[in-house]
């Protein structure tokens, strides 16, 4: 089958975004600007990223069979990066030997919770795609595993079952389907467009509900907020995620580009930027002027997207998982 391009260069916009979402993950602290821009951000980038993860991951048998070699032995390996990192840079608090902070195998750092994710959703999908209406399911579940406390960072457990819908819709969607999408009437598209920032707008100046909301990492509990709202809350956030994929579609370019190749190279950026930006928007964290601060930080994503999706990184990147691969499995 022909690679379809604007599939890459949907990537390569998302994740663009999650780089510069990430990097106003100390700013939106701050102000109000660079809150609502993550929140606008936060409101589609994964859910539209995991459709089409999804959608990639037709092959069942082969991403099934490769789902623990090609995520989880990564995922290990960063994932202890990362800890080792938050150790070495907290070595001066008082953090108890015991304490499951210090250091976790499975609580992804920060990012890597989506690679263990989708390492989940791709080795149980042969027995997911078994179940009789498995999206009606999987949104039920989604919108109803908050109330229970148990289902938290561990694991990536709250947020396995908060994103699976889109998992699962973008698994099923057909080529057929995406072409009649894009043929979607552009008022349409705009509409999903301006909703979506009137919803940020109101999320930020006139709710309570808290950013970390939008993560789907905890459960209801957590939040000072009641729980119908929050379930009409959760039900509207996934109407805003399924339908950003009618903007992407009519916004990314058709044919091959630089876009493309980020799109294609995604895995390495993905994970190589959580070491980087944090301290990159630190450092712009100390300009005085927001617009400025934002800025600056949209052209050091841009900068870094494009260092750590170029061939020299990828290659290296894939050399390295190479090695691992051949030191664990047998060939």
């Amino acid at each position: 089958m022909k690679r379809d391009y604007q599939i890459d260069n949907i990537k390569g916009l998302l994740i663009l975004l999650v780089v510069f979402g990430h990097s106003l993950e100390l700013m939106r602290l701050e102000s109000g600007l660079a809150n609502f821009i993550y929140i606008f951000i936060y409101t589609f980038h994964m859910p539209v990223f995991i459709f089409y993860a999804g959608y990639l991951s037709k092959n069942v048998k082969k991403v099934s069979d490769n789902a623990f070699k090609d995520l989880f032995i990564p995922f290990l390996l960063f994932n202890s990066v990362w800890n080792l990192i938050q150790v070495f840079f907290t070595r001066n608090v008082q953090i108890p030997v015991e304490s499951p902070t210090l250091f976790s195998f499975l609580n992804p750092g920060w990012a890597l919770w989506f690679i263990f994710a989708l390492f989940i959703w791709r080795l149980l999908l042969p027995h997911l795609l078994k179940v009789k209406k498995i999206v009606i399911v999987t949104l039920v579940i989604g919108l109803l595993s908050r109330l229970f406390s148990e289902f938290n960072i561990f694991m990536s457990l709250s947020r396995i079952l908060v994103f699976s819908p889109y998992f699962i819709v973008g698994f099923l969607v057909t080529k057929e389907a995406l072409d009649k999408l894009r043929t979607v009437k552009m008022r349409y598209v705009l509409l999903a467009f301006v909703v979506t920032v009137i919803f940020t707008y109101i999320y930020v100046f006139h709710t309570t509900f808290p950013t970390e909301f939008l993560w789907g990492d905890r459960s209801f509990s957590h939040f000072q907020v009641k729980v119908i709202p929050s379930i009409l809350f959760g039900l509207l956030l996934y109407i805003i995620g399924f339908s950003f994929n009618l903007i992407f579609l009519k916004i990314a370019p058709y044919t091959e580009s630089r876009l493309t190749k980020i799109g294609q190279n995604s895995l390495p950026v993905y994970i190589l930027h959580t070491y980087i930006i944090g301290g990159i928007s630190l450092y712009l964290l100390q300009v005085s002027n927001d617009f400025i601060s934002l800025t600056l930080l949209a052209i050091a994503s841009l900068a870094l997207t494009l260092i750590l999706s170029s061939n020299y990184v990828t290659n290296r990147f894939k050399g390295f998982l190479n090695v691992i691969d051949n030191f664990f499995f047998k060939h």
